[in-house]
């Protein structure tokens, strides 16, 4: 059985924000009844109603109001299929006070890339247990197709004011499957200006991890190795520790236009490697047989990381609907940089109904240890991965949401979305029997999201 850890954050990432960006770079446009557009004795804009939450009519202790989701996610070619039902509970309470929770179930199988490289020659690997052996037809793209993970996420926070201008928020956040378990603190300040048109957060996060994979932890850089001769471990478990922090300006320019831009830094510390990934090693001597595979080692990450992040974004109402645009630009010392670019139009059909199509672009450089393969003659690096998420690449994903407005404030809507993402061999020049192979396949997925909210 393989479990990968890092192939769910990768679709996690793409369909969900960080629960510590959302804590501090979301800010209400209305407050104690009392909102900017009141302040200036302009009417209401339907960017407010759309921007608001939607709250339970019913009267308790709480006004309660939620959403209820169910997302499907399908790579092709029998690679990585996802399910995952999510859950958000809201309430507020008196004195601006409210708490949210969300919990998330994940179910991932299928297949999933390994890192060797594609060859003209059947290929064996060792299972990432160890105990068995797996064959890869020629000139396929080596995937492990016992690909299996279920997680389960649960988050919660709890907000409330200081003073009139001032709140905080506290957060926990923990998921846990099967080789891996992360726990989570976080904590964020905001502060309002007297006319409650701009408001600026500061928070910070604590994440611990817990990595435990299937047969225990192999040796960087180690020789793949048979069952019978036993794989090369350094221990059944390793940790990771990161520290985030994140400042953040939200400003109310009018009733129809509001802006938002938050910078981040990243700092993390500990065992950052993919357990399940190699790198193959191949002959580039021998004429005969220049470019096949003659062994596979597996990958080595530096054990630190420090990332870097500036996100912008702008919501403005026309008269037609509202767009949404936004730019986030990371890099970190590993020598990644990376570009990404969302726009979201949201326009009514009717009382009832609105579509929303959007279209997402994203763009990375390689980190500096990325190689796609090493020849045989080569010195074997002390860091170095294959895997193809480290490397050059770009994606594109349009998407279409479709939404109908309820009795009660209540929303139902459909969120459809294609998936590409296309690998960049420029740095990696094929010799022998390379040439000609398909040696970064690009990936399409297929996403579907449905959801309910109350």
């Amino acid at each position: 059985m393989q479990l990968r850890p890092q192939k769910r954050k990768k679709i996690g990432n793409f369909l969900a924000s960080s629960s510590l960006a959302l804590l501090c770079a979301t800010t209400s446009l209305a407050k104690d009844n009392e909102s900017p557009a009141s302040k200036k004795n302009i009417p209401p804009s339907p960017l407010t109603e759309y921007l608001s939450p939607t709250t339970s009519a019913h009267k308790s202790w709480a006004e309660w109001s939620g959403e209820v989701g169910l997302l499907g996610y399908s790579e092709t070619k029998g690679r990585v299929q996802a399910i995952e039902p999510a859950l958000l509970l809201n309430a507020k309470l008196s004195d601006d006070q409210a708490w949210s929770t969300k919990l998330v179930f994940d179910s991932l199988t299928g297949a999933s890339p390994n890192g060797a490289l594609n060859s003209e020659q059947p290929q064996t690997f060792t299972s990432p247990s160890g105990s068995e052996t797996y064959i890869i037809s020629p000139s396929q793209q080596p995937l492990y197709n016992q690909f299996r993970d279920t997680r389960i996420n649960l988050s919660t926070s709890w907000t409330a004011p200081l003073s009139r201008l001032w709140k905080y928020n506290l957060g926990f956040n923990g998921s846990t499957e099967y080789d891996y378990l992360s726990l989570g603190l976080n904590a964020s300040l905001t502060k309002e200006s007297e006319d409650k048109n701009q408001s600026w957060s500061v928070g910070l996060a604590y994440t611990s991890d817990s990595i435990n994979p299937v047969g225990g932890v192999p040796t960087p850089l180690a020789q793949m190795r048979s069952p019978s001769q036993g794989v090369l471990r350094s221990g059944g478990s390793e940790s990771k520790v990161t520290y985030d922090l994140l400042m953040g300006l939200t400003q109310v320019i009018n009733h129809r236009w509001i802006i938002q831009s938050n910078v981040s830094l990243g700092v993390s510390s500990g065992y950052m490697n993919d357990p399940y990934k190699f790198v193959t090693i191949f002959d580039d001597t021998n004429s005969a047989t220049l470019g096949n595979p003659t062994s596979y080692i597996h990958e080595a990450r530096p054990r630190d990381r420090f990332k870097r992040s500036l996100f912008v974004s702008s919501k403005n109402h026309f008269k037609t609907g509202i767009l949404t645009v936004s730019y986030r630009y990371l890099n970190d010392d590993w020598g990644l940089s990376s570009h990404t670019g969302e726009a979201s139009f949201n326009f009514s059909l009717s009382h009832s109904w609105r579509l929303e199509p959007s279209f997402r672009y994203y763009a990375q450089s390689a980190v500096d240890f990325y190689q796609l393969a090493l020849g045989e003659s080569q010195q074997i690096p002390q860091e170095i991965t294959a895997d193809y998420r480290l490397g050059d690449l770009n994606t594109i994903a349009p998407g279409l949401k479709i939404i109908r407005k309820l009795e009660d404030s209540k929303e139902l809507s459909l969120i459809l979305r294609y998936y590409q993402q296309n690998g960049d061999i420029s740095s990696f020049t094929p010799v022998g029997s390379q040439i000609g192979q398909d040696l970064i396949p690009k990936t399409d997925a297929y996403i579907v999201q449905m959801h309910y909210s109350f």
